[in-house]
């Protein structure tokens, strides 16, 4: 029995380390949908860190449960804006408290076609100011996708996690940038 419990020991503690680091470090979650492409892609699987959510800043992707439908997967989104931040779209182009922002992240190729056949902006022109302990979020696939533009900030309070991670597909593997 001791034989036993001896070979034993080291998969017990592998098994509890996992599973302390799953409740109280890592959030894995699947990617449900076209919001974030083409960071993202329906079906991707990432790895985020609960541990991180007191410190979110322009640029994370955060994961927070669906506003309104509790059934729905979580939302994972991009956030643009923290507290105090003002900010505007106005011709496709971001402002960040008056400053042009770079959006390397999202598809211009496909805002470009859209300029050409549409008479409607990739991302409606809007102007908010995000209050303190809250945060604007949007998907990358502006046209495609439900987020603060519909339900408005979210609490800090409300984010279960930063994406950090993409671990599926493989040829994807990576830190999330």
């Amino acid at each position: 029995m001791k034989k036993i419990i001896k070979e034993l020991l080291p998969y017990i503690m592998i098994s509890v380390v996992v599973i302390i680091l799953r409740v109280f470090v890592f959030s894995p979650t699947v990617v449900d949908g076209i919001s974030m492409e083409p960071t993202l892609e329906d079906h991707n699987y990432l790895i985020g860190l609960k541990n991180q959510v007191t410190d979110i800043e322009r640029g994370d992707i955060v994961v927070f449960p669906s506003i309104g439908n509790p059934e729905e997967s979580n939302y994972i989104k991009r956030v643009i804006g923290v507290g105090g931040d003002t900010l505007e779209m106005k011709d496709d182009v971001l402002f960040i408290n008056g400053e042009k922002q770079a959006e390397p992240y999202l598809n211009q190729a496909r805002i470009e076609e859209n300029a050409k056949k549409s008479s409607y902006p990739y991302t409606n022109d809007f102007k908010v100011e995000v209050p303190e302990n809250q945060i604007f979020v949007l998907g990358d696939n502006r046209q495609h996708s439900g987020d603060s533009r519909m339900f408005g900030c979210i609490t800090e309070e409300e984010v279960l996690s930063v994406a950090k991670f993409r671990i599926l597909p493989i040829g994807d593997f990576g830190k999330l940038k």
